[in-house]
């Protein structure tokens, strides 16, 4: 069961990480953003001229690249999931998609449904990603 919660978090755990992505894009543009050129007459030395505002501005492509994949990948997987989910009785479809989709914990899917934790837990999320498994199977076969 543990392998078809992982599959479900998937999704979430994919946007956590695009939002991770933004909030460093955002940090290198605030500091590009802080960069000055100085001018000196002052010999600088041996040591080779870095250009910051160009390494920023490549981190942040790079970085923005990154970004457009993981958003590729998050729909792919939200698609996957959706496809199986929706196929389920409304009751498991309603529970499995306000957890994996929608990111609400356990807790609160349960006391929003009027269950007991956890009967909810024990019961009927396993029987929503046992219903899940073997619809997947379901639509790996065809």
């Amino acid at each position: 069961m543990e392998k078809v919660k992982e599959e479900l978090r998937s999704y979430i755990n994919e946007l956590k990480y695009i939002k991770e992505i933004e909030e460093e894009i955002e940090q290198l543009r605030c500091k590009a953003e802080a960069i000055t050129k100085e001018i000196s007459d002052m010999p600088i030395g041996s040591s080779p001229v870095k250009d910051k505002m160009a390494q920023c501005v490549a981190q942040i492509i790079d970085l923005t690249s990154k970004k457009a994949d993981y958003i590729a990948n998050s729909i792919i997987t939200l698609t996957r999931i959706e496809n199986i989910i929706e196929s389920l009785p409304k009751k498991y479809r309603n529970i499995l998609y306000s957890i994996y989709i929608q990111g609400n914990s356990l807790t609160n899917v349960a006391a929003d449904n009027g269950y007991d934790y956890i009967y909810f837990c024990r019961k009927v999320h396993k029987r929503a990603l046992e219903l899940y498994k073997k619809r997947k199977k379901d639509i790996e076969r065809q």
